[in-house]
């Protein structure tokens, strides 16, 4: 057991942004607690570097037939972290500064947490709003938390809380997305967060979750890239997942998002169908999600 723990998960293609996540905390955050990883399906070469940088990894068994579909498996690897207290940090944000505070809060209000800029209401399937016995107007009123950044005390309200939605999540038709802004775990979460802790305090999203570029705010402590971290920042940030090759402190840098022109987009596309790397059906805003990107 542990006192307090840094929670993720990764699969393949999470892999680079899992190595910045932790290179990011030894150089920005050098007194964080340990780091428990994991493994969603990633490759040996990844799973080795992590090894030999004493990183813990954990395998996630097949617990249920829709385990690794619907964010189902961030809900199991809550319960199995073996701590008092964690905080989850997703595989795509950086560290820029201590979160200490952060598991002070945990400490003293039994939990963290920040919004995602969505009501309850549009994140929710119907059957799970009719599990708990809840009504739109209702979710209407509470703001949704964001399953990216947030912490849980394990103590006996956490551990029952946790055990709640587990026990739901086995359930598919409480997970599964039916339309685009359904958000799986963070919609049972949030319910399960306001039942437990009734007035929920939220930190700022921006200083723990912003999204747009690394000094969206002034003391920012995540950034939230979603695989925009640049090439050169992952290479620095990977060179210090070993606690013993700590560096400098890095803010990286804004990305740059530049549109192809549309002879260029057309071309790459067409290219990555003869390799075989296009998806029949092109993620969009209107895809639904299903957990784990490969």
């Amino acid at each position: 057991m542990h006192k307090r723990l840094i929670l993720t998960a990764a699969s393949k293609a999470f892999e680079p942004s899992l190595l910045g996540l932790i290179g990011s905390l030894n150089v920005n955050w050098p007194s964080h607690p340990k780091v428990l990883v994991y493994d969603l399906g990633m490759g040996g070469e990844a799973l080795e570097r992590l090894a030999s940088a004493n990183v813990e990894i954990r395998q996630i068994p097949p617990f249920c037939d829709h385990w690794r579909q619907h964010f189902t498996w961030k809900i199991w690897c809550c319960n199995d972290a073996p701590c008092d207290s964690y905080l989850w940090l997703d595989a795509g944000v950086c560290v820029l500064k201590s979160m200490q505070d952060a598991f002070e809060m945990i400490e003293k209000m039994g939990y963290f947490c920040q919004p995602n800029g969505f009501c309850l209401e549009q994140i929710t399937p119907s059957p799970l709003m009719e599990a708990f016995g809840l009504r739109s107007d209702e979710l209407r009123q509470m703001l949704s938390i964001n399953g990216g950044v947030f912490g849980l005390k394990k103590d006996s309200v956490g551990r029952a809380l946790l055990s709640e939605a587990l026990a739901l999540a086995l359930s598919e038709s409480n997970m599964r997305a039916t339309q685009p802004l359904h958000r799986h775990d963070q919609a049972l979460l949030s319910i399960l967060f306001y039942r437990y802790f009734t007035d929920i305090v939220f930190a700022d999203h921006l200083m723990y979750a912003g999204f747009e570029n690394p000094s969206d705010i002034a003391g920012q402590k995540i950034w939230n890239h979603r695989r925009r971290l640049a090439k050169s920042d992952i290479e620095y940030f990977a060179k210090h997942i070993c606690d013993a090759e700590v560096g400098k402190e890095k803010i990286p840098s804004s990305p740059i998002v530049e549109t192809p022109p549309g002879i260029v987009m057309k071309i790459r596309i067409l290219v990555a169908k003869l390799r075989g790397r296009y998806p029949e059906k092109a993620r969009s805003k209107d895809t639904i999600p299903n957990g784990v990107r490969d």
